[in-house]
């Protein structure tokens, strides 16, 4: 089984990333780590912080599935595939399905999604998506898991906790 390791979660530290305490099942807001050893620094209810192995963690995340759902994310109800797909086409995006069955945002015959840990856009024209990073940029903002750690057993659902931390 692979371990979960730093560059898994990266892009997410920026953007107030939660993990649980793999044994006490608490969570801690993510405040650093120490690059030269497997360090991570957390926020104690103490309002201290302390360094522990970040194999006694796992971070919480949005599964995939949530991209087609709405979430809150700033205060703000948003559906996130649409905000991905407007960043390409100015159009009334909706979520529907692709010509395979897919789940996507859909307006008329032109298609975007995410499958496959890949964005793909179908629009007759120009299949072209533009600045593929910023995409993955909001993905670590809104904490969706599209590295598949859920799957692998290396990160929380967040539909798994009593409680959202990022709501």
């Amino acid at each position: 089984m692979k371990k979960l390791e730093y560059k898994d979660i990266c892009g997410y530290l920026p953007h107030d990333l939660k993990i649980m305490d793999n044994e006490r099942e608490t969570v801690y807001p993510f405040l650093g780590y120490e690059i030269d050893t497997t360090l991570t620094k957390i926020l104690l209810y103490d309002e201290e912080t302390d360094w522990w192995n970040l194999s006694n963690f796992k971070p919480i995340l949005r599964p995939n599935t949530d991209l087609y759902k709405p979430i809150t994310h700033n205060g703000k109800e948003i559906v996130p595939i649409l905000e991905l797909a407007k960043t390409q086409r100015a159009f009334d995006w909706v979520v529907g399905e692709d010509d395979f069955g897919n789940l996507c945002a859909k307006y008329g015959e032109v298609f975007f999604g995410f499958k496959n840990h890949s964005f793909y856009l179908h629009d007759f024209s120009n299949d072209l998506i533009y600045d593929q990073y910023q995409l993955f940029d909001y993905l670590h903002e809104l904490k969706i898991d599209y590295r598949g750690l859920i799957d692998a057993g290396l990160a929380i659902s967040v539909h798994d906790l009593e409680f959202n931390p990022y709501n």
